[in-house]
């Protein structure tokens, strides 16, 4: 697709191709052609699929469940096979200034979003999207409704904030949101758009039961991490030398680890409330070892590749396992991974 007019859709097959979706974070993946074949050539040559020009949407029975920037090409001239490279929305947020710079020096402009923290999330990729021209900073995005909140973020223009930074400081903060963005087809089926989801992201409940003769889900992993574990967290905010904000948290009180200090720098916060309220997300992130698992579903089951979200909930059990308790786990998708076999990758956290 075009991302000048975010049209112009053309069916491509690449030999391979990988892709995935992450909550509150980017993914992308890489696709190869084989240029050897004039079929493939004449849809997927080095125009067709021209480096930010041109985005990749991956389908699952007409539904768009990817799409991303084609971002690097590589081409083998012996073997005509051209492997591009793609990233999805979050790589384009990452370079996108969030305070809109209309004069030709450094002026005062400051963003003043209040609210919910869902609803400066919101309104801090509504902004990005919404500098001048309107037809290069322009995304076509489709926003959740407003939500009040006692909270308040002050962007200056001075400071050059970056899109992503300001989203992921959302995030970070305790009690913030998680954020995905999905695409779409708009209502003619030819153009796409993304929407925007902010909040606990739960759309949907799954249940699997891993490993039973009858589950179409196999193939689970489990990871548990204390690598990046700490109890005490040491905030900096503005200022320099001894003026440096400090905000200092720890959870000693709930836990029994031995004493692990990490310093955070936000070094444009001058709020002694908001710069306490990151500390306590940074040690709510990091207050327990990290446990991650991962098992795949198939593409065409039910759910299929279309139906489940980063952000579902989902009920998973093993039986007469060494490792895993037995009973019923309730857990999120966080990363969704894909490719032209038969089965999803689904990477799962504890619901908090």
């Amino acid at each position: 697709m075009d991302t000048a007019s975010w049209s112009g859709k053309v069916l491509v097959e690449p030999s391979a191709i990988s892709w995935g979706e992450t909550m509150n974070g980017g993914s992308g993946g890489s696709a190869t052609f084989n240029l050897g074949d004039p079929g493939v050539a004449e849809v997927a040559g080095p125009f067709s699929l021209s480096v930010l020009d041109h985005l990749l949407v991956v389908e699952h029975a007409g539904v768009p469940v990817y799409a991303g920037f084609i971002t690097d090409h590589e081409y083998d001239r012996d073997t005509k096979v051209l492997t591009v490279q793609h990233n999805d929305l979050w790589w384009l947020l990452a370079r996108r200034n969030l305070v809109a710079m209309i004069q030709s020096k450094v002026a005062p402009v400051v963003l003043n979003l209040s609210g919910s923290l869902a609803n400066i999330a919101k309104y801090v990729v509504y902004e990005g999207l919404n500098d001048l021209p309107v037809s290069r900073y322009r995304v076509p995005m489709i926003f959740p409704a407003d939500q009040s909140g006692p909270f308040n973020r002050k962007y200056e223009g001075h400071r050059f904030p970056m899109m992503l930074d300001a989203l992921n400081d959302i995030i970070n903060t305790e009690g913030g949101p998680n954020v995905a963005f999905r695409p779409r087809w708009t209502n003619n089926g030819q153009d796409i758009e993304w929407v925007m989801r902010v909040g606990d992201l739960k759309s949907n409940v799954w249940q699997w039961n891993i490993g039973a003769d009858e589950s179409p889900a196999r193939g689970m992993k489990m990871r548990r991490s204390g690598q990046k574990l700490a109890t005490k967290i040491i905030a900096t905010g503005e200022g320099t030398e001894t003026d440096t904000l400090v905000g200092i948290v720890n959870n000693f009180p709930v836990t029994t680890y031995p004493a692990i200090d990490m310093v955070v720098a936000y070094k444009d916060e001058s709020n002694t409330t908001n710069l306490r309220s990151k500390a306590y997300g940074d040690l709510a992130a990091y207050t327990i070892p990290t446990w991650q698992g991962s098992f795949e579903v198939p593409h065409d089951g039910d759910p299929n590749a279309a139906q489940i979200l980063v952000g579902d909930e989902v009920i998973w059990s093993v039986t007469n396992d060494p490792y895993i308790n037995a009973g019923l786990h309730r857990w999120q998708v966080i990363d969704i991974t894909g490719d032209l076999g038969q089965f999803l990758t689904l990477n799962i956290q504890p619901l908090v």
